[in-house]
Order: C-alpha cells, then structure tokens, then sequence
C-alpha cells in the first residue's frame, strides 16, 4: 500500500487576485463592491487590495479569509481555503 500525500490542486496560487477581485465585483451588497470600503473592513489601503488583486501580492490566510467573508462569497471561500490547502475545492452543488 503506497502512501499519496500529494493533493491535486484546481486552482493555482497565482489565482488568488482574481478570486478575489471577482468575489468583490460580484458581492450581493453594492457597497461592498467598491475597494475603498473592503480596504477599510479589512484594516488595509487601497493600494495593498489593488496589489493583491492584481496578483503582485499575496495575502495572508486570514486576510483572504475575511475578504470572502465580507463580500458574503462563499464559492470564493471554498476556493481559497483550497488553494491554500485546508479545504476541498469548491464544486458546483449541480453536479
């Protein structure tokens, strides 16, 4: 019996920015669209939210943890703990 540690990843480290500039551009709540008030839910400025959803950083776990909560995107919430590996990868609840 072989041991397989390694995981299979769908979404790459490198799509962290997009995931979570569509989470913000999709948010239920029109307020929370804009990136002045998430920086400010999230204690950091403009710029950093706009470094990171350009992909020229990378947050922390727990940053990106809360920007999914705030916006209330949920499958963005699957998709990041995936990408970070604590969590399955988000599926479509169809299939």
């Amino acid at each position: 019996m072989s041991n397989n540690s390694s995981r299979t990843i769908l979404y790459s480290p490198s799509q962290i920015g997009t995931v979570l500039r569509v989470a913000r551009e999709r948010s239920c709540q029109v307020e929370r669209r804009t990136k002045r008030y998430l920086a400010h839910a999230l204690g950091i400025t403009e710029r950093r939210l706009t470094n990171i959803e350009e992909g020229h950083s990378i947050p922390p776990f727990e940053l990106a943890i809360d920007w999914c909560r705030i916006v209330q995107d949920y499958t963005a919430l699957d998709k990041i703990k995936h990408i970070y590996q604590v969590g399955l990868p988000a599926t479509d609840p169809r299939l």
